[in-house]
């Protein structure tokens, strides 16, 4: 980006002065890369009459001109034959529109619908655009380049209900959230149901679940919030545990033990771990209530490609109002 300044003695026909409106940015916009831009929230299943968004986030330093940008979605259905075939929709961005460093874009058919039911901070970030049909129960977006012949995919998500807090009374109008921008965005334990008290969404401004990245430490595993409060008010709302391991292949257990050493929430079942990625623990209990307040053990095995197991205890605190 360049600052253009024009000096104060620049006048109309009037002999008015420029004023203070003597600033303005010029952007020279850059090819996008893979990451550059990723979906940050999502909106899929809004209240009845409602209009679901997608907002975009630019991670980047750089400046982007949306105009040859494309949202995709893809649908399993079955063909004439009965086998399984995909299709989907795609849409182009049309409208010029330069997305500048470090900000948020909210795609919408229907702006005044979310004006009217979230805190848009930016209006200006709020973009009308026709946006591909999102699922209520699960789908997927992926926003690309180029036609079907030569795609160059940005970033995509398979998102899922499931994803939402289990706890929530009512789905309709709650968005899912991103919680870290440079973590994985199809891994579920990146995501996060947007906060009662951010009035379940935040169009065009930072996410009320976001968590920026941990200190790292020579752990597979580490938490973030290790002591939280799942009160959806949007302050750790709940623990994050993030692994970095060593090499491929590494299967993991994990469960949350009470004070008396009963589990209570099973995170995972031998779950076949990447190089990296993020699970969480919501407070809710595998029975789907609130777990109390109080102490409770993370425990964590991994089995090593080679046979080797691995055994992690972690504290984690359940807080609240008495």
């Amino acid at each position: 980006d360049y600052m253009v300044k024009i000096k104060n003695d620049l006048t109309d026909c009037n002999g008015n002065p420029i004023g203070i409106n003597d600033e303005a940015i010029v952007s020279v916009p850059e090819i996008i890369g893979e990451q550059d831009i990723v979906i940050n929230e999502i909106l899929f299943n809004p209240d009845v009459g409602g209009s679901d968004f997608i907002e975009l986030y630019n991670k980047t330093n750089k400046t982007f001109d949306l105009s040859d940008l494309v949202l995709r979605n893809a649908v399993i259905y079955e063909d004439q034959l009965g086998n399984d075939s995909l299709g989907g929709t795609a849409v182009s961005i049309q409208t010029e529109y330069l997305f500048r460093p470090k900000s948020y874009l909210v795609l919408t058919p229907d702006p005044t619908d979310i004006r009217e039911k979230y805190t848009v901070e930016n209006p200006q970030w709020l973009l009308r655009q026709t946006i591909p049909a999102l699922a209520n129960d699960e789908g997927n977006i992926k926003i690309t380049t180029g036609d079907l012949l030569e795609t160059f995919y940005i970033d995509s998500v398979n998102y899922s209900a499931d994803w939402h807090h289990p706890l929530l009374d009512n789905e309709d109008g709650v968005t899912l959230e991103r919680i870290n921008v440079d973590a994985f965005s199809d891994d579920e334990g990146n995501w996060h149901s947007a906060a009662g008290t951010a009035g379940f969404g935040t169009p065009t401004a930072v996410n009320s679940q976001s968590i920026t990245n941990p200190t790292p430490t020579e752990d597979i595993f580490t938490l973030v919030n290790p002591t939280f409060s799942p009160d959806g008010d949007g302050y750790k709302d709940f623990v994050q545990i993030n692994y970095n391991a060593d090499q491929n292949g590494y299967v993991a257990n994990a469960q949350i033990f009470d004070a008396t050493g009963r589990t209570i929430k099973r995170l995972l079942e031998n779950e076949l771990l990447g190089l990296e990625g993020t699970f969480k623990w919501d407070g809710s209990t595998d029975n789907q209530d609130k777990a109390r307040i109080g102490i409770y053990i993370l425990w964590i095995e991994i089995f090593q490609p080679e046979g080797k197991k691995i055994v992690e205890k972690k504290t984690v605190v359940v807080g609240g109002e008495f």
